[in-house]
């Protein structure tokens, strides 16, 4: 987004529109937006509205903290946040760096880990970069940042309850498993940071205007200003119809699945597959939409994305897809965030 198009901030009054872009971009999966919308309506409330800034408007040498929550979506909802995350985050920030965060920036903007460092930004008065680490949602701790070689380490987790722990790693393989590791010691959620960097890095390494895409998605899909293929940037609708053959390939509906969606006309059948979120569309078989791209499922009626969990036979849904970001199409980043990453092998298929 232009300079003159950004906005210079966020307020009580568009969190709802933000919190609904982080949910398209959830491509069904990021964990509901509903508590840590709250949580973000609340902060701003309190402490006034967060400031947004290009990371060209930072000091070269500005510190930038991609944070957010690690852990599961589920646990996240049954257990309330303390409120001091923010806090002692940035507290062992500085213990180890010896100087202060400068912005914040979600690590994924998707799902509720885009709002959550909007909700931090307000309660340290801290400006939110327009910028994050995915674009999407990403197995493993993926990022951009990586891509471009920056070092996920020193990376800090926080519980909100006074303990604070610093992740050291050798390689990016040996941090994911620390850091999964750490969970069990914070009751299997905590604050976190990673990939810390000054503004000149940031500036080459992040997708950069994404947090105004994700207010301009959400104000669209809350029918206050365009369409959402248009705020997407080139999404297209790929069918409207009644969800049918909703399966899951295992016991637990977290282990992934698929569906059919049967057009309203009753002329195609588009099929849908699925793991934590929604990864592949085929069209009397061939691949339509594919990760990394964005592929959202809308229940036609109320313009609301859908999470995976929410799919019931016969809902009316409108599927819509938008190309990803162009930092996962390279051949990196197809390795990461690829269909094979995934276990599909398109090997053969024709390009869409």
């Amino acid at each position: 987004m232009s300079p003159d198009r950004l906005p210079r901030r966020i307020g009580r009054r568009d969190v709802a529109a933000f919190a609904r872009g982080c949910a398209v971009l959830g491509c069904g999966g990021g964990g509901g937006v509903t508590l840590a919308e709250r949580l973000a309506r609340d902060a701003v409330e309190r402490s006034g509205p967060v400031r947004v800034v290009d990371l060209d408007e930072l000091p070269p040498d500005a510190l930038v903290m991609p944070c957010g929550m690690l852990g599961s979506p589920l646990v996240f909802e049954e257990r309330l946040p303390t409120g001091d995350e923010p806090a002692e985050l940035a507290a062992a920030v500085r213990d180890v760096h010896g100087r202060p965060v400068d912005a914040l920036m979600p690590f994924q903007l998707a799902g509720a880990n885009g709002l959550i460092p909007l909700a931090w930004a307000a309660v340290l008065g801290l400006p939110l970069a327009d910028a994050d680490g995915t674009g999407r949602p990403m197995p493993n701790m993926a990022t951009v940042m990586g891509l471009a070689g920056v070092p996920p380490t020193p990376a800090f987790v926080v519980d909100g309850a006074g303990q604070s722990i610093t992740i050291r790693a050798r390689t990016r393989e040996r941090f994911v498993t620390t850091a999964f590791g750490v969970l069990a010691g914070v009751g299997g959620l905590g604050a976190f940071a990673f990939e810390l960097m000054e503004a000149a890095v940031a500036r080459r390494a992040a997708l950069r205007g994404t947090v105004s895409r994700a207010l301009a998605i959400g104000r669209a899909a809350l029918g206050r200003a365009g369409s959402v293929e248009s705020a997407l940037g080139g999404g297209r609708v790929l069918v409207r119809g009644h969800v049918r053959h909703l399966r899951h390939h295992g016991p637990e509906q977290r282990t992934g699945g698929s569906l059919m969606i049967d057009s309203a006309d009753g002329d195609r059948s588009l099929r849908v597959e699925f793991q934590e979120e929604f990864l592949l569309a085929l069209d009397g078989g061939r691949v339509v939409a594919a990760t990394p791209d964005t592929i959202v499922l809308f229940a036609t009626e109320t313009r609301r994305p859908l999470l995976i969990d929410e799919l019931r036979e016969d809902l009316l849904v409108t599927a819509i897809v938008a190309d990803g970001p162009a930092a996962w199409r390279t051949p990196e980043g197809l390795a990461l965030a690829g269909p094979a990453a995934f276990g599909f092998d398109l090997a053969g298929e024709a390009p869409r």
